[in-house]
């Protein structure tokens, strides 16, 4: 009669926290329904026939059509005529991939307006049929913002830029005063002569190659060249030529506007040492890690791997891969006991030399001496657990005897602790 009561305690229990179980999972699901509802991006769920199935607020506002009259449309029929041809190809490599494929296209609303979007699409198949996931991002406004930095910058480039304007022959005619600036030359010395004497002994020959063929078959160029200035320092030149033809097609002039951009080149050349660096280091860091004989494993707060070294691997038996994502308190005997170590060192507390038992996917025991810390970013923001484990099956009778007697210290540490924290 006494287990009757105990078991009908205990599945009463067991109700409670299923109950909590699926009221949070309800509240989860409505705080996501209310996410996708009101963001501020357009969403769109797609059949493989490319037709609406799902919306969200945003993506109706865009359309300018209420959720319940897009339901079943054709997604192309919102597009303007001109970009049917990019959606369809968009539509079927989209269906074609597992990649995220984005491109901007033009839609009518209901009201006959237009609006740009950027759309980003990528198909599942959540149940064997494939569907298209649509995000619709409106970008009209920058459009015309960038609309109008453009017409500001083309009036900007006009006085800020050398220009320089040769004969079909090569020999220069008329300079700008910004040409002059950029170059040191005076216009007595620039008048009549070709463009050889801003070149020099780093001036990449494969480049002035390129601009003689340019030339030769009347073609545009653009490219960057390293020229000099009339004091002998060098300044990297963003050039472009372009031919003059009359009426009949016969070359007449040449037009080369210089643009300096030492500065940008400067920069890029140094950010490609600096990132050099950063991968050097990278590897050098990541050697140490694997060199190390002790399984390194680092968590977030919740206890999930986020990376480990090539002991660990061999310790479980397990990829990289198949590690990374996974609980890290599953690789243990006590996953319970582990997981409450873990939940000790987020608090602060140091685990050091504590025992546990990893259990690798091949059955295989291994007894470690596990050692524990925090994990924090520069703004001591706590970003999760590193851990190191060590295999110390091989031990001397001391070492287990001292190694039992600290277990048991810790044990009743772990109890205590757990105990002070569930009052």
């Amino acid at each position: 009669m006494h287990e009757l009561h105990v078991l009908k305690a205990e599945l009463e229990v067991q109700n409670e926290e299923m109950r909590c179980m699926h009221l949070a999972l309800e509240q989860s699901r409505n705080r996501d329904r209310d996410l996708y509802e009101f963001s501020p991006v357009g969403y769109l769920t797609l059949s493989h026939e490319g037709r609406i199935t799902e919306a969200n607020f945003a993506a109706a506002t865009l359309l300018g059509q209420s959720k319940k009259h897009l339901y079943g449309q054709p997604f192309a029929r919102h597009l303007i005529q001109k970009h049917a041809d990019r959606w369809h190809l968009h539509f079927k490599r989209t269906l074609q991939s597992d990649a995220t494929l984005s491109c901007e296209l033009e839609v009518k609303r209901a009201d006959a307006s237009t609006v740009t979007v950027i759309l980003e699409s990528r198909c599942r198949t959540p149940d064997g049929s494939p569907i298209v996931g649509v995000t619709l991002t409106d970008i009209t406004v920058r459009k015309q913002a960038d609309e109008k930095l453009r017409v500001s910058d083309l009036a900007l480039k006009a006085v800020s830029q050398g220009v320089l304007i040769s004969s079909a022959d090569g020999l220069i005619v008329s300079v700008n005063d910004a040409f002059m600036a950029i170059t040191g030359f005076d216009e007595s010395e620039i008048l009549g002569h070709t463009c050889l004497f801003v070149q020099g002994p780093r001036t990449d020959p494969k480049t002035v190659a390129e601009i003689r063929m340019a030339r030769e078959t009347l073609t545009y160029f653009a490219g960057e060249i390293l020229n000099y200035r009339k004091d002998g320092s060098v300044f990297w030149n963003d050039l472009t030529i372009s031919p003059v033809l009359d009426t009949q097609g016969i070359l007449t002039h040449f037009i080369g506007i210089t643009r300096d951009i030492t500065a940008r080149k400067l920069i890029e050349i140094e950010k490609m040492k600096l990132d050099q660096r950063l991968r050097d280091q990278q590897f050098y860091t990541r050697s140490l890690i694997e060199a190390n004989i002790d399984a390194l494993i680092t968590t977030d707060p919740a206890g999930i791997i986020t990376d480990v070294n090539k002991q660990m691997q061999l310790l479980t038996d397990c990829t990289r891969d198949e590690l990374i994502g996974s609980p890290l308190k599953k690789y243990f005997t006590d996953p319970d006991r582990a997981e409450v170590v873990n939940n000790l060192v987020l608090i602060g507390q140091k685990i050091s030399n504590y025992e546990l038992i990893v259990r690798a996917r091949n059955g295989k025991e291994t007894v470690v001496s596990y050692n524990a810390t925090t994990i924090h970013d520069r703004d001591r923001n706590l970003q999760g657990v590193f851990a190191a484990a060590r295999d110390v099956t091989e031990r001397t009778p001391l070492d287990l005897l001292l190694q039992e007697k600290n277990e048991e210290m810790q044990s009743a540490r772990l109890v205590t602790d757990h105990a002070n924290r569930t009052k």
